[in-house]
């Protein structure tokens, strides 16, 4: 269901273009009066999956002459907190904001609204990025089921063996005295484990630490054919692609004898292809003004490999947890500002006096 306080002749298309015939209808509706709206969500909680919400929904005047009275924040944070409520039995669902860039960039400054959404993207990106949306959207789904038939069972939820990982990752749910709401679950794995690099990462962190960029002619043959077993298939991975680096470390060791991280990225890509036969794989070179080939993160503006030790951290929404990794940017990105051009992130304020200190040195170079 998708609610937004624009006429359907103006965000019509946006609620046809995210749809996926036979997989996914979006429905558009328009907003009503917090009372009446709220009243028709709980009752019709059954005959939807999902809900899309436009971030001012108290902006243009209904037919009637009247304005709703409330935000995206204030109608997703009543719904959540229904889900406890035991008389009521509303569905726990995923929710999603969509709304105009700048209201988004509104939305990213109120730090007390971030637990409230489990994805969100601009309108503006719906033309260019339909089939990527839809496919988020569909992912959610699907992890809201997976979780809903099998809440806290994290083998289940993750489809992996949870003994066999860091127990720090689950200790926020240890003990718990009541009952937890699949939408915790939910933001949990979607904000915890599948966006910070831990033990799952993403493609582009998992190609730099067998020491390529992804983009090689046998990147997808060593990915897919030798390392499949490390895929993630647990909640939310039809869209979310992370890999389980435990799971990694085990096939290359069996494969090549050795550890990862004893060796530099021209080793590691040479091992692979004597042990394998695939070819096509290059190791990846240094970011300017880098050295290192010991890589073992990316430079998050390049999408490069980086040795973090090479690198600057970018400041986190919140500090990482001891099992975590920071987010880094090279120098070079750094020195051409895309942390802010094209991140829209600050350095770490431990990282500040370090920049400065080697800025001068490299912004004649």
């Amino acid at each position: 269901m998708y609610l937004d306080d624009d006429p359907e002749e103006k965000v019509g298309q946006i609620a046809t273009a995210l749809s996926v015939p036979g997989k996914l209808v979006v429905e558009y509706r328009p907003v009503a009066l917090f009372a009446n709206q709220v009243e028709d969500l709980i009752s019709q909680s059954g005959q939807f999956d999902g809900l899309l919400l436009d971030l001012r929904l108290d902006q243009e005047r209904r037919p009637n002459g009247q304005r709703a009275e409330y935000t995206a924040t204030t109608l997703a944070q009543f719904l959540r907190t229904k889900v406890y409520d035991q008389e009521v039995k509303i569905k726990d669902f995923p929710i999603v904001l969509c709304s105009q860039q700048w209201k988004i960039g509104m939305y990213d400054a109120d730090l007390s609204s971030h637990d409230l959404f489990d994805y969100k993207f601009p309108k503006e990106d719906v033309e260019k990025r339909a089939q990527k949306i839809s496919e988020k959207l569909m992912a959610l789904v699907e992890g809201y089921r997976l979780i809903d038939k099998a809440p806290g069972r994290w083998n289940e939820m993750l489809a992996c063996d949870a003994q066999l990982l860091d127990p720090r990752m689950f200790s926020r749910f240890a003990g718990r005295p009541v009952p937890i709401a699949t939408h915790e679950y939910a933001r949990y794995i979607l904000r915890e484990l599948l966006v910070p690099a831990n033990e799952l990462i993403k493609e582009s962190v998992f190609a730099a630490r067998l020491g390529q960029t992804g983009t090689g002619a046998g990147w997808a043959r060593l990915r897919d054919e030798v390392f499949g077993a490390a895929r993630y298939t647990g909640a939310f991975s039809q869209s979310w692609n992370r890999w389980w680096q435990p799971e990694i470390n085990r096939i290359f060791e069996g494969l090549c004898g050795t550890t990862l991280s004893s060796l530099t990225a021209a080793q590691r890509v040479a091992a692979l292809a004597e042990h394998t036969g695939i070819e096509g794989l290059v190791a990846a070179e240094p970011i300017m003004f880098n050295h290192s080939k010991w890589y073992w993160t990316i430079c998050e503006a390049l999408k490069t490999p980086l040795d973090p030790s090479e690198g600057f951290r970018l400041a986190p929404g919140h500090e990482p947890m001891a099992w975590q990794d920071y987010d880094y940017i090279s120098l070079k990105a750094l020195l051409e500002r895309m942390h802010i051009t094209d991140l829209h992130r600050s350095l770490h304020p431990d990282e500040v006096e370090r920049f400065d200190a080697i800025r001068e040195e490299y912004s004649q170079a």
